[in-house]
This record gives C-alpha cells, sequence and structure tokens, in this order.
C-alpha cells in the first residue's frame, strides 16, 4: 500500500516539492546518510524483524514498501466498494426526490414549504445531496491507496547495475531507475504528527489554478502520469473545505521525529542532479520496509550493495502468498489484493541481469534458483 507516498504527494500539490521535503519528508538539516564503500568494516549485518524481501540472489536484493502499521487492505476494499457507492447513492437519490418536489410536485411536501417542519426536511435533503460527492471523494482520497492500483512497490537493489530499479503507480512517483551511488538515507523517519489546533482549509481560487499549474508542470518534467482527480478534488476542496491535514512543524515536533528511540522508517533520498536546475530532475525519494528497522536495514543494504550476499545474513524470506502481495487470512483482504495488479520490471531494464525470474502465476518463483554462500542468520 502507498500511505506515506499518498500523504506526501497530497502536500506536494497544496504547497510544493520543496516545502513537501522540508516538512513531510522531514529531510530539512536532517542527519543524513551515504553509502559507504566496499572497505568499510563498520556495516552492521543484523537483519530487522519483520522484512519484507521478495528476492535476493548474487546480483540484486529486491524489497517493497509493505509497512507492519497500516490498516488492512480489506478496510479499503469496503470503504471503497460500500460506503462511497452509498454515498453517491444518497447524494443522486436525494437530488432525484428534490428535483421531484421543486418541478414535477409531491402533494406530501408541497413547494414552496408551507411550514418550518417542511422547510426544515428540505433543507436537510438538500445538505445531504450537497454533501455525498465531497464526502465521497474525501474517502477516495484517503483510500485510493488500497484498490485498484499496484499491490506494493517493488524496489530492486542491483550492486552489479549500481542502480536501483523503482516500480510504482503513476500518481505516486512513477517508475524510476536511480544511481546507488548518490542516494541518501533517512534511517529514523516517521510521519509528522497533525497539529493540535484546527486550522480552517481555505484557500483562493488563484492558489487551486497555482496547484494546477504545478501538477501539471511536474508531471510534465518527470515523465510520470497526472493524477486524474486533482481538478474534481481541487473543485470540492474550495467547495467543501476539505484540504490537506495541518502538520505540527514545530522544532520541538520536529526533534521528537528524529529520536533514535522512536522507532523510524527508511526514507532513501535521491537530490536533484543539479542544485541550480529549477525543475529539479533526478530528484526521487522512497519508503522502503516496515517501521522499527530504519537503522538495521539501511545498513543490510549497504553491505549487500559494497560486499555482496556472502557477506549479509540470510534474510526470512515471505510465504507464497505474501510474496505476491497477497494474504488469504483473510477473504475480504484477498479478494482486495486481486483487485490489485502486480507490478512488473520491464524488460529493457535488464534488472535481473540475465537471471530471469518468473512474474506470471500464483506465488513466486524459487528467490533462489541456485546455490548461493549466504550464512545462515545466528
Amino acid at each position: 500500500m502507498f500511505t506515506f507516498e499518498a500523504a506526501f504527494h497530497r502536500y506536494r500539490r497544496k504547497h510544493g516539492m520543496v516545502k513537501a521535503l522540508e516538512d513531510y519528508a522531514d529531510l530539512r538539516d536532517a542527519p543524513m546518510q551515504h553509502p559507504l564503500d566496499g572497505t568499510s568494516s563498520d556495516l552492521a549485518i543484523l537483519w530487522p524483524s519483520e522484512p519484507t524481501v521478495l528476492d535476493l540472489n548474487e546480483h540484486f536484493l529486491e524489497l517493497s514498501n509493505l509497512r507492519n502499521d497500516e490498516l488492512p487492505r480489506w478496510a479499503g476494499l469496503v470503504v471503497v466498494m460500500c460506503f462511497i457507492p452509498l454515498c453517491l447513492l444518497l447524494s443522486g437519490g436525494t437530488l432525484w426526490f428534490l428535483w421531484d418536489v421543486a418541478f414535477v410536485g409531491d402533494p406530501q411536501i408541497p413547494f414552496p414549504p408551507n411550514s418550518i417542519k417542511e422547510l426544515g426536511v428540505l433543507l436537510g435533503m438538500l445538505l445531504l445531496a450537497v454533501l455525498g460527492v465531497p464526502m465521497a471523494s474525501l474517502l477516495w482520497r484517503e483510500f485510493q491507496s488500497y484498490v485498484f492500483t499496484a499491490r506494493c512497490a517493488r524496489y530492486r537493489f542491483n550492486r552489479t547495475t549500481g542502480k536501483v530499479y523503482v516500480l510504482r503507480p503513476g500518481r505516486w512517483g512513477g517508475n524510476a531507475v536511480l544511481d546507488w551511488s548518490r542516494v541518501q538515507a533517512h534511517v529514523h523517519w516517521v510521519p509528522p504528527a497533525e497539529s493540535e489546533q484546527s486550522q480552517e482549509y481555505a484557500s483562493s481560487l488563484n492558489d487551486r489554478a497555482e496547484q494546477l499549474r504545478r501538477e501539471v508542470n511536474w508531471s510534465r518534467q518527470s515523465g510520470s502520469e497526472v493524477d486524474g482527480s486533482l481538478a474534481i478534488a481541487g473543485l470540492l476542496d474550495l467547495v467543501t473545505g476539505f484540504g490537506v491535514p495541518a502538520y505540527d512543524l514545530s522544532d520541538e515536533a520536529r526533534e521528537k521525529r528524529r529520536k533514535k528511540d522512536y522507532g523510524g522508517c527508511l526514507l532513501l533520498y535521491w537530490p536533484p542532479l543539479d542544485a541550480a536546475d529549477p525543475q529539479r530532475r533526478g530528484e526521487d525519494l522512497i519508503w522502503v520496509g516496515p517501521r522499527n528497522s530504519g537503522e538495521r536495514l539501511w545498513c543490510y543494504i549497504q553491505t549487500f550493495m559494497q560486499k555482496g550476499m556472502d557477506a549479509v545474513q540470510a534474510p526470512a524470506m515471505p510465504s507464497e502468498w505474501l510474496h505476491k502481495g497477497r494474504n488469504p487470512d483473510h477473504v475480504l483482504n484477498w479478494l482486495a489484493e486481486c483487485l490489485c495488479y502486480w507490478p512488473v520490471f520491464p524488460v529493457g531494464w535488464n534488472s535481473e541481469v540475465g537471471q530471469t525470474r518468473r512474474e506470471n502465476g500464483i506465488g513466486p518463483e524459487q528467490p533462489l534458483t541456485w546455490p548461493a554462500k549466504v550464512p545462515e542468520a545466528v
């Protein structure tokens, strides 16, 4: 699922890329770590708990963005398939009823109303009709990362090519091939806390138009697809006042986010190729792995990329179902995952370096189809 990715891009569309990186991604004056060279002897190889490894061989280590603190996917399925249609049906049905009252005539509810009670009924139904569509839009915005999208992101760290191959939906950055040598790691990242003070979302039409223009320009520069719901969501925001949550960005909150005992996850960031480039070409970021494993997971990835699979402990591989993103423990969860697609690496990338991996069918190919000299975990 793409909870952090969706929240980041919502914040970016409202405030711009620079502020999103500073506030949501917490990259302003953050203690970033860079890849170490292969001669270092200080790399830890302790594999973090609850790994999300999808594949491993002598060329690459494939990870995901699966996390252990999110709502189950079936919850998103229930919202998208039940509550959103219910909101739309209530809105449409109420509008049809009001149309019938106003233009056709109804003996039980005359129009114009003759009493305060009749007026209250009509105003209440009008409010229900007006709020139905915005509420459906709000629910879709919050749960669109659960169904009808990729089951998960796939990050292939290839030590042979020195690249990181990224598969993710276009609305949250799209596919990318990134240089390992340029990566920076924020190993204690946690999402920002929402502000205690309620802030009204009241932006002018010019601000909303600027937001839409910024999104279109960014999509053209990065080559990723535009979020098709942006224009509709923007219009509904102007009408209803729904907006991006206000986060607590105080210095105290920022320091709390970066505490080493706070249980952060791993955020990898690639700065622009040219700091003076206004289009910020080459800039990207991804969230890797579960919570509470940021620093250990970063050390493990570094060890693999610099010294190979012989230098790291064998990770615990997921089951056949979890490897493909499916979880048969819950029927609704399995159904929700069947409504998502499994992303596949383009053949032209050659990210598997000639060792073709099976992508079709239920369950994975054997992650290690040839002998691997991986020491067992102690």
